[in-house]
């Protein structure tokens, strides 16, 4: 299994959150950098794979909206990957 680590104190908007997953998942240089590509781009993650991200309050707190957006993309994905908030 890999582990990846998001740290959460460098997450604090709806424009860092796609690229900090871009970067630790090795997404194809064509990710959108939104929530239907994320979504698009996690269902072709084929390596089981553990997200743990840290401080994720901070986003949570920022942006509401998007926080719970990003955990349905994850919770509905059929890809091996499962999201931690630490």
């Amino acid at each position: 299994m890999r582990n990846v680590q998001l740290d959460g104190a460098r997450i604090e908007t709806k424009a860092a959150l796609p690229g900090a997953l871009a970067t630790e998942l090795h997404f194809p240089d064509y990710f959108g950098m939104n929530w239907d590509a994320l979504d698009e781009c996690l269902s072709e993650v084929t390596e089981p794979t553990e997200i743990v991200w840290t401080e994720s309050a901070r986003y949570a707190v920022a942006d509401p909206t998007g926080f719970s957006i990003v955990q349905n993309c994850f919770a509905e994905t059929s890809a091996p990957v499962t999201l931690l908030l630490a």
